[in-house]
């Protein structure tokens, strides 16, 4: 827990998505309708910046704990894009919508 704490407040829930088998790239790169966070679950769809999983296996859906998906819902912003606006191969700047802009 101690690099969660030293991580700034809106990237905390990122490095416990690593903990949850998530790449980094994946993890940044989640938008709000890649999370049920009614259930506990995220499906990435996209790594960043904006290319494909690297693994058909990164396209399933991870269970991740209840503490972990009410955190995330308090961090994402509102205002969710259709995935056709998401990162362009070669942009390395997440737009607003992520979970972690």
């Amino acid at each position: 827990m101690a690099l969660h704490d030293a991580m700034p407040d809106g990237l905390q829930p990122a490095v416990l998505l690593a903990f949850a088998g998530l790449r980094v790239a994946e993890a940044v790169a989640l938008w709000p309708s890649d999370v049920d966070f009614g259930r506990g679950i995220v499906a990435p769809a996209v790594q960043c910046p904006g290319v494909e999983l690297k693994t058909k296996e990164s396209m399933t859906p991870t269970l991740i704990p209840q503490d972990l998906s009410f955190e995330l819902s308090v961090n994402h912003k509102v205002g969710e894009r259709a995935r056709d606006q998401r990162l362009g191969p070669g942009d390395l700047s997440p737009p607003a919508g992520t979970l972690f802009p």
